[in-house]
């Protein structure tokens, strides 16, 4: 089975990734996946930050900072999401 797949970033040249890889699916009768990948540097899953603040510093601070990291990484997801909807849109338009 012919498969196209097409890697998205959310960067301005992703709709002309799109275009292509909707174009490629058409030419070659195959199905169309699109992928969104998130830095696991950028957006770690774990909320272990304990090694990152020095002695003397409040649990407070360690339970704000994992909560800030959680939130950010469920809205970065949350964004892949959008783009790969948007992506899916957008090469159900062009057939």
């Amino acid at each position: 089975m012919t498969k196209v797949m097409a890697c998205i970033d959310g960067s301005r040249a992703a709709t002309a990734v799109c275009d292509y890889a909707a174009w490629a699916s058409r030419r070659l009768r195959a199905r169309l996946t699109f992928i969104h990948v998130l830095d696991k540097s950028q957006y770690p899953v774990d909320g272990n930050l304990s090694g990152n603040i020095g002695l003397g510093s409040r649990e407070s601070l360690l339970e704000e900072l994992t909560a800030l990291d959680e939130k950010r990484g469920k809205l970065a997801r949350e964004q892949g999401r959008l783009m790969l909807a948007a992506a899916k849109e957008r090469a159900v338009a062009d057939g």
